[in-house]
């Protein structure tokens, strides 16, 4: 994992006592985002590869910051969306846990576009992830 890309994510905000970022600095938020479309696609990876299943570890700074980039991208740029959602459609063939790919799942439901409808058809019938690419299809179509 590239170092510029784990700096930039840790630069996010921790959350507060009940566990939620609530002290968001948009100036922040933007420049990780351009961090990581600059780095991209292998930034986008490497924040994929930090990302941590439901309950395990800390990656809540890595979901916040691939959640960014997907918002970010998803407004009429699309070239780039396109590159982001076909970034992490890759990355549900790799040896994630479940729960990451759960994640990469959702935030496809938000960026993605016809271009990741095959590879979400493809796990339709997997028991942990056929729900989320039924939902994240449904989004797209």
């Amino acid at each position: 994992m590239s170092e510029k890309i784990a700096n930039a994510v840790n630069q996010l905000p921790d959350p507060d006592e009940r566990g939620f970022m609530s002290v968001i600095d948009k100036d922040v938020v933007d420049g990780v985002t351009e961090t990581l479309l600059e780095n991209a696609p292998q930034g986008l990876v490497d924040v994929v590869g930090m990302l941590t299943e439901p309950g395990e570890g800390d990656g809540y700074k890595a979901h916040y910051a691939l959640h960014c980039v997907a918002i970010s991208v998803g407004k009429g740029k699309e070239q780039q969306r396109k590159m982001v959602a076909e970034t992490l459609a890759a990355c549900l063939g790799k040896d994630y846990p479940k729960g990451v790919k759960k994640y990469v799942i959702r935030e496809l439901q938000v960026v993605g576009g016809a271009e990741v409808v095959a590879t979400l058809k493809k796990l339709l019938g997997d028991k942990d992830l056929g729900e989320p690419a039924r939902q994240a299809l449904a989004a797209i179509q």
